[in-house]
C-alpha cells in the first residue's frame, strides 16, 4: 500500500462504504447471472464475507474529522428505525435473517460512527456510481456473449415474454446486442435497473470532463435497454431539478448545458417514440395496458394491497400472507409489491412505519435543498428519482440490499456534499459543523488583522 493510499484510506469514508456496498452487489450478480446451486451460493457468501471484512477494515482505519449534521442524523436515524423494524419482525415470524439484510445495518451503524465529510461524500458518490456501472456492464457483456442470462431473462423464458416485450416495448438495440427482451442484468427487474440509468445520468450531469460522458451515455444506454416509463420520466424530472440547482449556483457552464440538452432530447424520444408506434398501430400487444385496472395494472393492484393493510392496519401483515394473497388469486403474481413506495412500507410495517418513510423522505428532500444551497445538485437529482420512481414502484425492500437500497443511501450521502468551487455568487459554501471547537486566536504566521499586534512567533 502506498502512502498516498494510506493517507487517502483514513480520510475518506469512500474506501469502507463503496466497498460494503460492492460486497452486496457482487454477491447479487453472482446469484442473478447463475443458477443457485449450493456451490454458487457458497461463492456468494465467500465473496460476500470478505467484502464485509474488508470494509470494517477500512472502517476502522478511517479518521473522521467532522460530525453529522441534524439533518443527515435525522435521516440516518429514520432508515436505522425501518431497518431495524424489519429485522424484528422477521425475526419474530421465524423467517430466516439473512445476511445481507444484517449489512444495511451494519453501515447504518458504521456511518453513524464514522460519518463522511463533504469530500469524501462526493467521492463516495462517485464510487456508487462506477460500482453500479461495473456490475451493469459486466452482465451485459455476459448476456450479450451468450455466456450468462439474467434471473429475469429466464424467468422470460418460462412464461413466453420475449415475444411480448418486442412487440409491446421499443428495443431498438435488441437484436444487436442479443437480447430476448427487455434488459434486467443484475438488478432482478428492468424497472429497478432503471434507476440505475437514473443515477448515472444525475451524476453525470454534475461531474464534468470524460465522467459526464461516461456516466450519462451508460445512463440512457441503460433507459433504452430496460424500457421502464417510469425511469425514463424519473431521470427527466431529476434531470430538470440538477439543471435548475447548477443555473441557481451558477454552475451550469457551457459542457452541462450541452450535456442537459442530450439528455433531454434522449429521454423525450424514449418516451415519444413508443406513443408514435402505437398510433401507427405497432407496438400493442393484447389489452394489457387496460389489464387489472390502469396506469399497467397499477391500479388494481394498489386496491388489492390496501384490502390486505386493512387486516393489520398499524403493525403491517407479514410476507407469508401476501405470498398466500397471490396464490389464491387475490393478488395477480406478477404482484409481489404493492409497486408504490409508500404503499408497500404502509403493507409490511404498518401505518407507524409509513410515516417514518415520509418522515425520511422529507429530511432527504430537505438534506438536498442544503447541498444545493452549498452549489451541488447531486442529492436533488438522486432524490428525484427515488421519489417519482417510488410512485409506481416499491424499490427499496427492507430486508435485503437492492438498487432501490442503493439509491436511497445514496441519495443521503449525496446531501453532505457541495461543489468544490462553492457557489458562483462568490459566498463560500457553509461548512458542516466541526468535531471540535477551532482554536481562538492566531496562529504563527498568520495575519493578526489591524487591531492585533503580530506575534512573537510570526518572527
Amino acid at each position: 500500500m502506498t502512502v498516498a493510499t494510506g493517507a487517502w484510506i483514513r480520510a475518506s469514508a469512500a474506501p469502507y462504504v463503496v466497498t460494503l456496498i460492492g460486497a452486496s452487489v457482487a454477491a447479487t450478480v453472482l446469484g442473478v447471472l447463475v443458477s443457485p446451486a449450493e456451490g454458487d451460493l457458497a461463492l456468494q457468501y465467500a465473496v460476500f464475507g470478505v467484502g464485509v471484512a474488508g470494509s470494517a477494515a477500512l472502517w476502522w482505519r478511517y479518521r473522521p474529522t467532522r460530525r453529522l449534521p441534524r439533518v443527515q442524523a435525522l435521516g440516518l436515524l429514520l432508515m436505522l428505525v425501518l431497518w431495524l423494524a424489519v429485522l424484528v419482525r422477521t425475526v419474530a415470524s421465524g423467517q430466516d435473517v439473512t445476511p445481507v439484510s444484517v449489512t444495511v445495518v451494519l453501515l447504518l451503524a458504521m456511518l453513524w460512527v464514522k460519518p463522511p465529510d463533504a469530500m469524501g461524500a462526493r467521492q463516495t458518490v462517485d464510487g456508487i456510481a462506477w460500482l453500479l456501472l461495473g456490475a451493469a456492464a459486466i452482465a451485459l457483456i455476459l448476456e450479450a456473449g451468450g455466456w450468462a442470462a439474467s434471473w429475469y431473462v429466464r424467468l422470460q423464458m418460462d412464461a413466453g415474454l420475449p415475444a411480448f416485450d418486442r412487440d409491446y416495448y421499443w428495443m431498438p438495440l435488441a437484436d444487436l446486442l442479443g437480447l430476448d427482451g427487455r434488459w434486467a442484468g443484475p438488478f432482478v427487474h428492468p424497472n429497478h435497473a432503471g434507476i440505475v440509468g437514473g443515477l448515472l445520468i444525475v451524476v453525470g450531469l454534475c461531474r464534468d470532463r470524460w465522467r459526464q460522458s461516461v456516466f450519462i451515455g451508460a445512463g440512457l444506454l441503460v433507459l433504452v435497454l430496460v424500457q421502464s416509463r417510469t425511469s425514463t420520466i424519473a431521470s427527466a424530472v431529476a434531470a430538470v431539478c440538477v439543471v435548475i440547482v447548477l443555473w441557481r449556483s451558477g454552475g451550469l457552464d457551457r459542457s452541462r448545458m450541452i450535456a442537459g440538452a442530450v439528455v433531454g432530447v434522449a429521454l423525450l424520444a424514449l418516451l415519444v417514440v413508443p406513443l408514435v408506434r402505437g398510433v401507427l398501430g405497432e407496438g400493442v400487444a393484447g389489452d394489457y395496458p387496460t389489464a387489472y385496472g390502469t396506469a399497467m395494472g397499477r391500479i388494481g393492484v394498489w386496491r388489492a394491497y390496501l384490502d390486505l393493510w386493512q387486516e393489520s392496519p398499524v403493525l403491517g401483515i407479514p410476507d407469508a400472507r401476501i405470498v398466500e394473497a397471490a396464490r389464491v388469486g387475490l393478488l395477480p403474481g406478477w404482484a409481489a409489491t404493492a409497486h408504490n413506495l409508500v404503499l408497500d412500507t404502509m403493507v409490511r410495517l404498518g401505518v407507524i412505519g409509513a410515516l417514518i418513510l415520509v418522515v425520511l423522505l422529507v429530511v432527504l428532500a430537505v438534506g438536498a435543498v442544503g447541498a444545493a444551497r452549498r452549489g451541488s445538485a447531486v442529492a436533488a437529482g438522486l432524490v428525484a428519482v427515488l421519489v417519482v420512481s417510488g410512485v409506481t414502484e416499491s424499490l427499496v425492500f427492507w430486508d435485503r440490499f437492492a438498487t432501490g437500497t442503493v439509491l436511497l443511501l445514496a441519495a443521503w450521502v449525496a446531501g453532505l456534499e457541495w461543489a468544490p468551487s462553492g457557489p458562483a455568487s462568490g459566498r463560500r459554501p457553509r461548512p458542516l459543523a466541526p468535531s471540535a471547537p477551532p482554536l481562538r486566536g492566531p496562529g504563527p504566521g498568520s495575519d493578526p488583522g489591524p487591531d492585533r499586534e503580530p506575534s512573537a512567533a510570526a518572527d
